[in-house]
C-alpha cells in the first residue's frame, strides 16, 4: 500500500498591515522629496530667468539706440516700439503678468532728498523704463517672482517688490 504524503504549502506574502506601512513610508518620502524640490519656487525662477533675458535684451536695443541718437527714447507707454522701428529688436517681449503690489516702483530720483520727485515709469507689457529729464540715462525694470531672485537683487530696499534693473 502507497501512503500517499500530504504535503502543505505555506504561502508566504505580505500581510494587509505590512503592505500599508509600506504605502505610508512611502507616502512621506515622496512628500518630503516634493516640499524639497519646491516646484512652484521652480517655476518662477523659470519666469525669472526669461524676464532677465528679456531685460538684458532690451537694455542692448536701448544702448544700440542710444549709440545712434545720442539718447534713450522717451518715456512712454509705447517705448519698446521705437527698437522695433529702429530694427534693434525683431519682436517686443511677451506680457508677463503682474500683480498690483509690483507695479513700479515711486522710489525718488535722489534717496537722500526726499523732496525729489518720484520716478515717472512708463509701463509696456509688464516692463517698466524711466529715463533721466535729458534722456541721457535710462532704467529698465521687471518685477521678479520668486523669494531667492528676490534677495539677490540690488534694490533691497523695496521689500518684496524685487526689480532686476538694466542700463544706468
Amino acid at each position: 500500500m502507497n501512503k500517499t504524503k500530504i504535503i502543505f504549502l505555506k504561502f508566504s506574502g505580505f500581510t494587509f498591515v505590512e503592505v500599508l506601512i509600506v504605502i505610508a513610508v512611502i507616502g512621506i518620502l515622496a512628500t518630503t522629496a516634493f516640499v524639497a524640490i519646491n516646484p512652484q519656487n521652480k517655476l518662477a525662477e523659470t519666469r525669472d530667468l526669461g524676464r532677465k533675458v528679456a531685460v538684458s535684451q532690451l537694455g542692448n536695443a536701448s544702448l544700440s539706440y542710444y549709440v545712434s541718437h545720442t539718447k534713450f527714447p522717451p518715456a512712454n507707454s509705447n517705448w519698446m516700439n521705437a527698437f522695433i522701428t529702429d530694427s534693434e529688436i525683431k519682436n517686443i517681449p511677451p506680457e508677463i503678468l503682474v500683480e498690483s503690489s509690483y507695479a513700479c516702483s515711486t522710489e525718488t530720483q535722489d534717496p537722500n532728498d526726499p523732496e525729489a520727485p518720484p520716478i515717472q515709469w512708463a509701463i509696456q507689457n509688464g516692463y517698466c523704463y524711466t529715463t533721466s529729464n535729458d534722456q541721457t540715462e535710462a532704467t529698465i525694470s521687471v518685477p521678479l517672482d520668486s523669494p531667492s531672485e528676490r534677495k539677490k537683487c540690488l534694490d533691497s530696499n523695496k521689500g518684496d517688490k524685487a526689480f532686476l534693473s538694466g542700463l544706468q
